[in-house]
């Protein structure tokens, strides 16, 4: 039997486990009923865990859309497919990957064009 279901793993009504290469292993509590608000973005932005939206639905090929997650603790973005969504939903276990983003991506996630203000710094450490 999958570890993810171990005490501890338990974040409000989603099982996730952290791996050592950053990614997520996902499933839905098997013994909680599935209703229209199920879903795996929704579970993972009302969990305890540190998701936030990172950008609208975009295309990743012809037949699948996706969207990203950005994982505060980590620092890392999570590609969440529709396809991702729909397994989660029929009870299967998930498993998303996380990259460091780049310089587009990070200008993409707080609306900020880096050429516009070349004095500024892109992130300002507070002190």
């Amino acid at each position: 039997m999958n570890d993810i279901y171990d005490y501890g793993n338990e974040y409000h009504g989603i099982y996730a486990k952290r791996n050592p290469d950053f990614s997520y292993t996902l499933a839905r509590d098997p013994s909680a009923e599935v209703t229209r608000d199920t879903s795996l973005p929704f579970d993972l932005l009302n969990s305890t865990l540190d998701f936030v939206i990172a950008s609208n639905d975009y295309c990743v090929n012809n037949y699948e859309m996706a969207f990203d997650l950005y994982d505060c603790y980590t620092g890392r973005l999570y590609r969440v497919t529709f396809t991702d969504c729909e397994d989660y939903m029929n009870g299967k276990i998930v498993t998303l990957y996380g990259h460091v983003p780049d310089e587009d991506e990070q200008e993409a996630m707080i609306g900020f064009d880096r050429d516009q203000f070349p004095d500024r710094e892109f992130f300002r450490i507070v002190s």
